[in-house]
């Protein structure tokens, strides 16, 4: 399903740093899961992709012929950059790692390959969250490539 997004306040809501729930539910409705959502959309956009989210947690769309998954976090204080579990490891081919500031601007993105991702997983599956965890800390900033200018998106 394809979410349907006002590009308008989108804009409004990154550029005047505006994080009511009420914004964003109107945004991105039927999820909870701003975040993600925002990372997603931006993302689509970056890659010039089309987004074949179907209630899976495989891949989030695909673009250039690969399958794309996109994880993100909010930079708060002294928080661990973990991100959300990957359930199924196997099905994506790129990860999109998208890091916002607490204002909802970009601090920074990246992409691994599948294969980078489940070397930094070591092919440890966290058996209480049923999937694989990833941490951006030193060693994924050294194998990851970094994304530039995708929280550009947002002011065009």
């Amino acid at each position: 399903m394809h979410m349907s997004i006002d590009e308008n306040k989108l804009k409004q809501a990154i550029m005047y740093r505006v994080k009511s729930d009420e914004i964003f539910s109107d945004l991105f409705k039927n999820t909870t899961d701003y975040t993600n959502s925002l990372a997603v959309h931006l993302a689509l956009k970056y890659f010039k992709g089309v987004s074949c989210h179907n209630g899976s947690e495989s891949y989030s769309f695909e673009a250039n012929g690969k399958k794309y998954l996109i994880r993100s976090r909010i930079l708060k204080d002294n928080s661990a950059l973990t991100l959300s579990v990957i359930r199924k490891i196997d099905e994506f081919d790129v990860l999109v790692v998208i890091i916002f500031n607490k204002d909802y601007s970009t601090k920074e993105a990246f992409t691994i390959t599948n294969e980078e991702a489940k070397k930094l997983c070591n092919g440890h599956k966290n058996a209480h969250e049923n999937g694989y965890k990833l941490s951006v800390g030193k060693r994924f900033r050294e194998i990851a490539k970094p994304i530039t200018h995708i929280g550009d998106l947002v002011n065009n």
